[in-house]
């Protein structure tokens, strides 16, 4: 089943506790974990570069890799609340659509918003 359409799929409010159809939709564990690996993996190559890119007076090479991060975030935030993060067109939908109790959602709209490398890292 395509990752497009298990993200269809009602996440339980109208189906019920942990439906057959929903047990269909979600990971294997270790594929859960091994996703959630790579997607901090591959935030931690690219954290350094907001600031590095800013440094070399490169501000839209910084504001690119800001909003880069900005995404990558999105989908292990879907991923530890087990939902399958859809393709792009659909994914701040997706993710705002989902409570992040940290204030997650709050924290990447500054980061996107800022103008100044200073302001994106925190």
């Amino acid at each position: 089943m395509c990752r497009r359409r298990r993200a269809r799929i009602p996440s339980g409010r109208d189906l019920g506790p942990a439906t057959a159809a929903q047990r269909r939709t979600r990971y294997p564990e270790q594929v859960w974990r091994w996703l959630l690996a790579c997607q901090w993996h591959r935030l931690a190559q690219e954290e350094a570069l907001v600031a590095r890119t800013a440094e070399v007076g490169d501000a839209i090479g910084s504001a690119v890799t800001a909003a880069r991060l900005v995404r990558d975030m999105m989908r292990p935030a879907l991923l530890l609340q087990r939902h399958h993060a859809p393709y792009s067109k659909w994914l701040g939908t997706t993710s705002t659509a989902h409570a992040h109790l940290d204030g997650l959602a709050d924290h990447l709209a500054r980061a996107l918003a800022a103008t100044r490398a200073e302001e994106r890292e925190h």
